[in-house]
């Protein structure tokens, strides 16, 4: 089991505690002022030793510990100097994003010295209090963390709850995971779908398809051009004609041709739209070529 260093705001010390147990938890052995300084001990000497002796150095990033320039927020000249100690003691530095700042936002000193790592984003952790992926994740590398593997992860992760037909946990994971180099397309996709899964299309405003619609008919000349083109194919046929409103998405057959030259439907898209469509009908058939 690995010895771990946490750092953290005093701000920031409830989530510092809900790490420091799902690490714990796994068997590993965390570092955390308020167990290691007692009173009495000399702040200066603890802390370097504490570094120096850590397989793996965690920073909790919040505004609180990085600042944030953008509301004239100060990060915490404490962390700055451990993160400091950390690099110079080469310990393997796992920085866990635990709010919304983004990088460009963090104070000067925090954004020269964090430029060169990826970090693990724990949002939607924090929220649903399951830090399973993340502490796992954390062990898969021995310096620096995939950021496309995460991305990979986080995706599965909302496919998952998509096709689970649980969109108010997919959209959870949206909002809380900051995608690095995941396509932003993907993203678009998978958020638009969310929304269209918490609603009902029988009662579905004309203004509120129109809107969904939209958001798809952007998505036709990207790499989810024929996902979209098959969530575009049931407004179609379930809202427009089944309402005999004007159609403004070109219609199935047209959409079914289109998405023919641009690939096959993966299943998964399927199963995330069957929530879509009305018992007993063949549509997933016809779609097919």
């Amino acid at each position: 089991m690995s010895q771990l260093f946490l750092s953290y705001s005093s701000k920031d010390r409830d989530i510092g505690l809900q790490v420091k147990a799902a690490l714990e938890a796994k068997g590993h052995s965390v570092w955390f002022d308020q167990d290691q300084i007692k009173g009495g001990d000399f702040y200066a000497d603890r802390i370097p030793k504490g570094i120096r002796e850590a397989d793996i150095f965690l920073l909790l990033v919040t505004s609180n510990s990085v600042g944030d320039d953008r509301i004239q927020k100060q990060g915490s000249h404490e962390i700055s100097r451990e993160i400091g100690l950390a690099q110079d003691y080469k310990r393997k530095i796992i920085p866990l994003k635990a709010d919304t700042t983004p990088a460009a936002a963090f104070n000067d000193e925090f954004e020269y010295q964090l430029r060169i790592y990826q970090w693990i984003d724990i949002c939607a952790a924090i929220k649903l209090n399951n830090f399973t992926a993340e502490v796992d994740q954390i062990f898969q590398t021995s310096a620096t963390i995939s950021t496309v593997d995460l991305d990979t992860h986080y995706i599965k992760e909302i496919e998952v709850a998509l096709k689970a037909q649980d969109p108010e946990q997919a959209l959870i994971r949206i909002d809380a995971y900051h995608f690095l180099k995941a396509d932003v397309n993907e993203i678009k996709f998978l958020k638009c779908t969310a929304h269209l899964l918490k609603c009902s299309m029988s009662k579905m405003s004309k203004s509120q398809a129109d809107n969904f619609v939209s958001h798809f008919r952007a998505l036709l000349d990207s790499e989810m051009a024929v996902p979209s083109a098959y969530i575009l194919g049931i407004f179609s046929r379930f809202y427009y004609q089944a309402n005999f409103i004007a159609d403004p998405t070109g219609g199935f057959e047209q959409l079914k041709a289109y998405a023919s030259s641009r690939g096959r439907l993966k299943a998964k898209y399927k199963l995330m739209a069957e929530h879509l469509l009305p018992s007993s009908n063949r549509y997933a058939l016809e779609w097919q070529f």
